[in-house]
């Protein structure tokens, strides 16, 4: 401790003021940044620059008037304009200069600043189609973002999201150029965040840690120039779906502040409905959720809410009454823009006693729910939601058959 404090007292005697930005809780910052008398940043989502951002927000600095430290060399990911030092060694930076001390190194190069804070703001005044990934019928094996926007554009769709389910791996230099392919195209991204989120876990860490990947996946959707964010809320696990809604709720509320605080205010949170009997996302539970914030909106998965029902509900013969009760639902709880532009996955699911099992292609008619009864509601009643298509390997092709139903009327 005393080599620290004596490195602390140097570049404060420089008048350099000092920050410590971590990926650690707040209960694991607080304590040392109290003994040693630092300002904190905790769950700062390293490497990405959420942490970074709201540190130079508080000094109120710009980015050339900012140093970074850390316990390992600085050597790539550098932030624009930043200048860094290796291993917490003492160097004097200039008296106009901030510093931001850190326990690991690395951030991706950005230009972003903070956001103002919005509601869930008009997107399209018609439904937006579009697809979760790319098609079997895709054959680029490239990243290539001028074919992918070309080839989601051919079957006239508007909407893509990019799925992160295994984590957050998109570079921001690849982000910006999807942006410009698809922004060329009129085709709006949205963000799948990683699979790992578990808002109900019965360990703090767990729940904390599914802040940080929802903060990853602001970071890229911002970066794609998209809005909507989709998230699994997780699981009961051995705990009632009372205490498990509990838990999801309280982890709710720190998510909609951690993102508010790292400037991603315009985001917009969607928890979606999920396929299998053990997991938090019925419909009432996603409704509830997006009780935490106004900006909130749904993501119904009408294919899950079919499995997850075992085909009791949304079948052939029930389909449009219960399309109906679903959408009274979300007006009902949400009333508003909202209600009018929530976000929606839609592909036929095949289910077990315990509810989903697989995803299958429009072509597999045995299993439901019919697309046809929704997409006449929907034109009815003059919604206008996001509505991504699913489907096993011909998500464009059946993103496409739902544009042409919708249509249709």
């Amino acid at each position: 401790m005393p080599p620290v404090q004596q490195w602390l007292d140097t570049m404060r005697a420089a008048g350099v003021r000092l920050t410590i930005v971590s990926n650690n809780t707040a209960a694991r910052v607080r304590p040392f940044a109290d003994r040693v008398g630092l300002a904190w940043v905790p769950l700062a989502c390293k490497p990405l620059p959420v942490g970074l951002a709201v540190a130079r927000r508080r000094l109120g600095v710009r980015k050339n008037q900012m140093a970074w430290w850390a316990t390992r060399s600085l050597r790539t990911a550098l932030p624009r304009g930043c200048t860094a030092s290796p291993a917490c060694i003492p160097c004097r930076v200039g008296a106009t200069t901030s510093a931001v001390c850190s326990s690991s190194a690395g951030l991706n190069p950005t230009g972003w600043t903070g956001i103002t804070k919005k509601g869930a703001a008009c997107m399209s005044e018609a439904p937006r189609f579009g697809t979760a990934g790319l098609s079997d019928s895709y054959r680029v094996r490239s990243f290539d973002p001028q074919a992918m926007a070309e080839y989601t554009a051919s079957f006239g769709l508007t909407a893509f999201e990019y799925q992160c389910g295994r984590g957050v791996r998109l570079g921001l230099d690849k982000a910006a150029a999807l942006k410009e392919a698809f922004d060329a195209k009129g085709i709006t991204f949205s963000v799948h965040a990683p699979y790992y989120i578990s808002m109900s876990s019965l360990e703090e860490d767990k729940r904390l840690n599914s802040v940080n990947y929802l903060l990853q996946s602001c970071a890229l959707v911002k970066a794609l120039g998209g809005r909507r964010v989709i998230f699994h809320a997780g699981s009961c696990g051995k705990q009632s779906r009372e205490a498990a809604l509990e838990k999801a709720l309280d982890t709710m509320r720190r998510a909609v502040q951690a993102v508010d605080e790292a400037g991603y205010g315009d985001c917009i949170l969607c928890p979606e409905t999920m396929g299998k009997v053990n997991q938090l996302g019925t419909l009432d539970e996603v409704l509830a959720l997006c009780s935490v914030d106004e900006r909130m909106i749904p993501c119904v998965d009408f294919g899950h809410l079919y499995a997850r029902s075992q085909g009791t509900e949304l079948n052939d013969e029930t389909a449009p009454a219960d399309y109906a009760a679903i959408l009274d639902a979300i007006a009902a709880a949400l009333p508003g823009e909202r209600a009018k532009k929530f976000h929606a996955h839609f592909s036929r699911i095949a289910y077990t006693k315990g509810g989903e099992k697989c995803h299958l292609t429009f072509a597999d008619t045995e299993f439901g729910p019919p697309p046809a009864p929704l997409m006449q509601l929907l034109k009815t009643r003059g919604l206008a939601p996001t509505i991504i298509c699913e489907s096993a390997g011909t998500q464009a092709e059946d993103a496409a058959a739902l544009k042409k139903l919708y249509e249709q009327g």
